[in-house]
């Protein structure tokens, strides 16, 4: 873990303007606009260490094929073990989606002018608060109840998940967009009021609606990440 997140720390930045991170961070996320319908490499948010890239990279390491961009994979474990965090990040989404914001909490489109504006980014729900706890890291807290008892259901799930259309290279891309989709239901419903410099609050139309419904998205998610990983690994070795 150390090494991989040392050959993979100053080689990209995400934001071009922004702080460095590390840049293995920034192959976790996406930042497309929940105004967008689908993910495309030309949206404000995505660049080519992003989320997207980052499983298209380690899946052509599976497949003994040269990754493209900046990332640094030892060997096909070290891919592996990207790939399995990463399908999981992908259908999480705010690991995908999110949500610009002005001074007054106002929804705004980081594509109308062709270029983020660093003072209405949220980073991914990180910088929106419910009380003291983010937003994002809400969505990614497990489902309520996620147990044992919650196998069979999730499994019967992940059974009735359509299969990905298409070559194997476009299914990160297809993936990307159902979550941009689902992303429109995760921010459904809310009023954003900046407390700070990159700060909100966050306040609920139906606290315990969303909740419930944010619950009922996470397991969906699960069940589609676990199909489309077995997906995935069945056509890289048949």
């Amino acid at each position: 873990m150390e090494d991989y997140v040392r050959r993979n720390w100053s080689q990209c930045r995400y934001p071009d303007t922004g702080p460095e991170r590390g840049c293995h961070n920034t192959y976790h996320f996406d930042d497309v606009s929940e105004a967008r319908n689908r993910f495309d490499r030309s949206y404000s948010g995505t660049n080519d260490h992003d989320l997207v890239a980052a499983i298209t990279a380690a899946v052509a390491v599976l497949q003994d094929r040269t990754p493209q961009g900046p990332f640094s994979i030892a060997d096909k474990k070290d891919a592996l073990f990207m790939l399995a965090h990463f399908i999981g990040d992908l259908h999480q989404p705010l690991h995908v989606a999110a949500v610009y914001l002005n001074a007054n909490g106002t929804r705004v489109d980081p594509d109308a002018h062709g270029k983020i504006d660093p003072a209405t980014e949220t980073v991914g729900g990180n910088d929106i608060y419910d009380g003291h706890i983010k937003l994002h890291a809400e969505w990614d807290a497990i489902p309520a109840g996620l147990g044992e008892e919650a196998t069979a259901p999730l499994l019967d799930a992940a059974a009735g998940v359509p299969k990905s259309q298409g070559s194997i290279d476009q299914w990160p891309v297809q993936w990307a967009s159902d979550t941009v989709q689902v992303g429109h239901r995760a921010f459904a419903g809310l009023r954003f009021a900046q407390t700070g410099p990159l700060r909100w609050s966050v306040s609920f139309d139906d606290p315990d609606g969303y909740r419930a419904d944010a619950d009922q998205i996470k397991r969906e998610q699960l069940a589609k990440a676990g199909a489309r990983l077995a997906e995935l690994l069945d056509a890289i070795w048949p």
